[in-house]
């Protein structure tokens, strides 16, 4: 419990940074704290796992429409809440694909596995039941492709649809344990990537082929028909495309 309300209490400490600007105070409470933001515990998203040196990444321009190049956003999230209930912070550049036959190295979470060949981000939010039901579905149909495509969800509301404010770690983490998802679900504080999904659609997603980290494809809705399951062919046809090279 205090792990969790420590984690807390940093993001919420990075997301005002990020509204305000960065001020100290020198003030000291009951416990001893100066206002000064703590760190991360081992492992707990003090940096991406490369940080140092930094990972292999296309050059700008970077854009936020279809053929451009997104900037190398990181996040923070859990990679698989399968297999971790650790929080990191997970960036782009983890997933580029150059070759297109790369391997994540020794030191990543993911380590041994193939690299994506499509990497797809997802808008998503805690009262919205598509997107609740998008997550139930994603595993079962991602599945199929094994790691050539990557999903990230990334939460942006928390649960009260008619006042939503920012989604926290409290709702990302009931989100792992109601989905158990084995890509990665993450929070964007800074709103780094809020401006990819201009229609305000969730689910929103972004597809983005790895081998360049271009954006091919932006999509509103599920990736499947919510009635037959069948899956969305203007999705699925394009992820097919990518990963045949087309």
């Amino acid at each position: 419990m205090v792990k969790r309300e420590k984690l807390v209490w940093v993001l919420a400490t990075s997301m005002a940074l990020a509204t305000v600007g960065c001020t100290t105070t020198e003030e000291v409470d009951d416990e001893g704290n100066d206002g000064s933001a703590p760190e991360f515990a081992d492992g707990q998203g003090q940096a991406p796992w490369d940080a140092t040196p930094a990972a292999a990444y296309p050059e700008g321009p970077f854009g936020t429409t279809e053929g451009q190049v997104i900037g190398n956003v990181s996040f923070i999230g859990y990679y698989s809440f399968v297999t971790s209930n650790a929080l990191d912070r997970i960036e782009l550049a983890d997933f580029y694909n150059p070759t297109g036959d790369a391997v994540y190295p020794a030191e990543h979470p993911y380590a041994g596995r193939a690299l994506p060949k499509v990497l797809v981000l997802t808008r998503s939010a805690v009262w919205c039941p598509p997107c609740n039901q998008e997550a139930a579905e994603t595993p079962e149909h991602r599945a199929a492709y094994g790691d050539d495509v990557m999903f990230i969800t990334t939460l942006f509301d928390d649960g009260n649809p008619n006042d939503p404010g920012r989604a926290d770690v409290d709702d990302l983490t009931g989100w792992g344990q109601d989905y158990d998802p084995d890509y990665p679900i993450t929070l964007d504080p800074d709103s780094s990537v809020g401006n990819l999904y201009p229609s305000g659609s969730i689910p929103g997603l972004v597809i983005i082929r790895t081998s360049d980290m271009r954006m091919v494809q932006f999509h509103n809705g599920l990736t499947f028909d919510p009635n037959s399951g069948a899956l969305d062919p203007r999705f699925w046809d394009t992820v097919d495309d990518i990963i045949a090279g087309i």
